[in-house]
């Protein structure tokens, strides 16, 4: 009886695998006939499939017999389908396909600004002070310099005087403009050649605001450092 049991098993799985073929082949770039490793290639409608190894190569074992439409798919290459591929009984059905390369193109990016356009997340060598900071300013006694001298890059050349030395310069190259005209030495007493002296002598009561600018001001303003 075990005999007969273990003879019908070989005949039947014998007979089952009559019915079956493979698939195997190589996928190589078209223009530089490397092989390409990682490529998609499926049997559409079985669920069959596999990816190309470091060869190129692939194989698919165990399909039934008969007729199918295969594909192969990468990123970065054109997708290739095929129909009409035939699978035999016991047999090797051989494909080899030719990717070519292919542009990807995203969404188009619309960059714009407009002249003299200050961006926000950029600001790092100019300071506005309003009417209301001047106020409140605990240190500058209403004496705009010497409020000034708090500011990044910015140092007293001493305490009897507002003169301010700017990223390393001199205290005469330094620029004020009140109101599109530009100002010698804005101080009582000032030193000639100098941008400094005890007091300011604009009254802070009739400043709606200051532009601070320790480098990078426009051009037409020039020849001074700050």
């Amino acid at each position: 009886m075990l005999c007969r049991f273990l003879s019908l098993v070989v005949i039947i799985s014998f007979s089952y695998s009559q019915h079956l073929g493979r698939m195997a082949g190589s996928i190589i770039d078209k223009e530089t006939h490397q092989p390409l490793v990682g490529v998609s290639f499926i049997i559409i409608n079985t669920g069959q499939g596999t990816a190309s190894g470091q060869s190129g190569s692939f194989i698919i074992n165990n399909i039934p017999v008969g007729s199918y439409t295969v594909q192969v798919s990468m990123i970065g290459y054109s997708g290739i389908v095929r129909p009409n591929v035939n699978v035999n009984s016991n047999k090797l059905t051989q494909l080899n396909f030719y990717m070519e390369k292919s542009v990807i193109e995203g969404q188009a990016v619309f960059v714009s600004g407009g002249y003299f356009e200050k961006t926000q997340d950029a600001v790092v060598s100019n300071r506005t002070m309003d009417y209301e900071e001047i106020r409140s300013d605990p240190v500058g006694v209403y004496d705009i310099q010497m409020m000034m001298q708090a500011l990044p890059g910015v140092v007293s050349e001493s305490d009897q005087s507002n003169e301010l030395i700017v990223r390393g310069g001199s205290a005469g190259e330094n620029l004020f403009i009140m109101d599109n005209l530009e100002i010698p030495n804005p101080n009582h007493f000032g030193r000639p050649g100098a941008g400094g002296g005890p007091i300011n002598l604009i009254n802070s009561d009739f400043i709606d605001k200051i532009d601070f600018f320790a480098g990078g001001f426009p051009a037409k303003y020039g020849d001074k450092q700050s």
